[in-house]
């Protein structure tokens, strides 16, 4: 209906993968990325088109996320309540040592995806490799003030509505190691400069509490 290109992708990939091949087919100046079972708000996008056009220093633009944990009731989702929000400034260097923004929260310009892709041999934390990469390769982040887009969660009966507990019951936890190796093997000074400079902005924040 909204006359965009389907991509079919043969065969079974990872997620990185399939990611790498809709970015290929774009032919934008920026892009953006959604789950089919995420959510956009209405005017996310062009909310961080407005920031990439205003601001010709900033590589990815991206804003908060409501998480929510749903139910599938036959054919129809059911949104039970919010159960955490995603929504924090950006800080070098803290990328470093986790990720804190959501993949659909982001809309980047396209050399910035075409230069930096996902790898295609992580089966989770793809999202993390990618904005770390980003930012060790010098790439410029901004924050768009709101919740810009919904993270959806679909916990089994009994299990914690987080996204740390499904993580955990699909086994995605053995590739945060695996994504933490990666970040050290590129690490270069100008990354000791950025944790050295997130470290003394938390002292400074703990100091004065």
């Amino acid at each position: 209906e909204l006359g965009l290109p389907v991509i079919v992708v043969q065969g079974i990939r990872n997620r990185g993968a399939n990611l790498n091949a809709g970015v290929g087919a774009a032919h934008g100046a920026f892009v953006g990325f959604l789950d089919e079972d995420d959510v956009f708000y209405l005017g996310h996008v062009s909310e961080l088109v407005g920031e990439l056009v205003a601001a010709s220093d900033v590589d990815i633009a991206f804003s908060g996320c409501r998480v929510v944990n749903c139910q599938r009731q036959g054919g129809e989702v059911k949104v039970i309540g919010q159960v955490d929000r995603i929504d924090h400034s950006y800080q070098p260097g803290r990328l470093l040592l986790g990720n804190y923004i959501t993949l659909h929260s982001i809309l980047a310009r396209r050399n910035v995806v075409r230069t930096t892709p996902f790898a295609p041999d992580l089966e989770a934390y793809e999202d993390w490799d990618f904005f770390a990469q980003a930012e060790q390769r010098g790439f410029r982040f901004a924050r768009v003030d709101g919740l810009g887009c919904e993270y959806r969660l679909y916990p089994e009966p009994g299990e914690e509505a987080s996204a740390a507990a499904i993580h955990r019951r699909k086994g995605h936890t053995t590739w945060r190691e695996i994504v933490r190796s990666r970040i050290c093997q590129r690490f270069t000074a100008a990354d000791l400069d950025r944790l050295e400079r997130f470290a003394a902005r938390h002292d400074d924040l703990l100091n004065r509490t």
